[in-house]
């Protein structure tokens, strides 16, 4: 669910697509 709402913030806030991928992975580490 974090992920998911991280990706929304993301694309809204910046306006280009979220990097989901990059996302995943930093995430995993914690």
């Amino acid at each position: 669910m974090f992920i998911g709402q991280a990706y929304q913030q993301f694309e809204r806030f910046t306006g280009i697509p979220a990097p989901n991928d990059l996302f995943a992975k930093v995430m995993s580490k914690y």
